[in-house]
C-alpha cells in the first residue's frame, strides 16, 4: 500500500518495486550528465511547448550519440540515464527564473538511487513513510537543485 495524495490509500499487487517518482518542470535545462538510476530508462513528456517559440531552446540531447530531440507539446523521450545527456537553454533573460514566460513545461519519472533500499526497509517496518520519503529524496541525488526550474513529486 503507497499513500499518494489526499491520505488515499492505493494497493500495489504483484509488484515488488516501489511506485515511480519524479518531478514537473517549466522552462527546464541543465548540462550535459550521466545519473545513477535504479533502472534503465528513464522518460520524460514535454506537455506543453509554445509552438510560435520553438526556436527559444530547450531542446533535450543525448550527447552520447549526437542527437538533438527537438522540443514539441506533447513529446515523449525515452533515454538510459547512464548515457551522457541534457537540455539546452531556454531563450530567457538569466534572471527571469520564474517570472518569465512559460515556454516549456512537463515531467520526467526519475527515482532516486537510494529508493530501493529505503523501500525495502520501509516494507519491513525498519522506516515510516515519512523517513523512507526522506531517505529516498530524489532532487538531492539527481542533481535537480542545479536544474532551472523543478518541483518533485
Amino acid at each position: 500500500m503507497f499513500t499518494v495524495d489526499e491520505d488515499v490509500p492505493l494497493t500495489f499487487h504483484d509488484a515488488d518495486l516501489a511506485p515511480p517518482s519524479g518531478v514537473f518542470a517549466q522552462n527546464y535545462a541543465r548540462a550535459v550528465h550521466k545519473e545513477n538510476q535504479p533502472h534503465d530508462w528513464l522518460v520524460s513528456w514535454t506537455t506543453f511547448q509554445d509552438d510560435r517559440r520553438n526556436d527559444m531552446g530547450g531542446h533535450f540531447y543525448v550527447a552520447e550519440y549526437g542527437i538533438r530531440i527537438q522540443a514539441a507539446s506533447n513529446k515523449a523521450v525515452f533515454w538510459k540515464p547512464s548515457d551522457w545527456h541534457g537540455t539546452s537553454l531556454p531563450m530567457l533573460e538569466p534572471d527571469a527564473k520564474g517570472d518569465g514566460p512559460l515556454l516549456q513545461s512537463g515531467l520526467a519519472i526519475v527515482t532516486s538511487p537510494r529508493l530501493p533500499k529505503a523501500f525495502a526497509k520501509f516494507r519491513q517496518g525498519e522506516l515510516t513513510e515519512a523517513a523512507m520519503r526522506r531517505e529516498a529524496s530524489v532532487s538531492e541525488e539527481i542533481g535537480l537543485e542545479d536544474a532551472f526550474e523543478t518541483i518533485t513529486f
